[in-house]
């Protein structure tokens, strides 16, 4: 979940998502943010990527990068809200589309692929060491009976 939802393709909102879908879910939240954080190298190839095929979904031009511009396109004050809105707006639906019909082939792939190695980790986490608390050389022995609850 993390790594999917930790996919999408606005930058700074991913882990506000993860917070919630993990919220939403009860998933555990250090690990949901561990795997989000971890893809952050594949993240940002895919917001290109993202980008290009929701223009070819849409049958419209992808936008041309300029990674200059775009570093510093955030710090100019002559951009305002509906300047950067109107020059990105068209590109942020691209590469959105693009992510929701990819969201579910990173989910299955992702939980099948995992799935054996997980089954493993439960597997010792479930068998008991000699000397824990749920080890007893008792273990066939009757259990005593209980007390009256007078």
């Amino acid at each position: 979940m993390g790594f999917g939802f930790g996919m999408f393709p606005l930058l700074g909102t991913t882990p506000l998502l993860c917070f919630l879908v993990a919220l939403a879910l009860r998933l555990n939240q250090p690990v949901i943010h561990l795997v989000n954080q971890l893809r952050w190298p594949v993240h940002h190839a895919m917001i290109a990527a993202y980008i290009k095929t929701g223009a070819r979904i849409y049958g419209s031009q992808p936008m041309p990068f300029d990674p200059e511009a775009l570093a510093g396109f955030p710090f100019h004050a002559h951009y305002s809200w509906h300047a950067s809105r109107s020059r990105f707006g068209l590109p942020v639906m691209h590469a959105v589309t693009a992510w929701l019909l990819t969201l579910p082939v990173y989910a299955t792939g992702l939980y099948w692929g995992m799935r054996p190695a997980i089954r493993w980790l439960a597997n010792i986490k479930s068998t008991p060491a000699p000397g824990s608390a749920r080890f007893s050389l008792n273990a066939g022995a009757t259990p005593a009976p209980a007390l009256a609850p007078w």
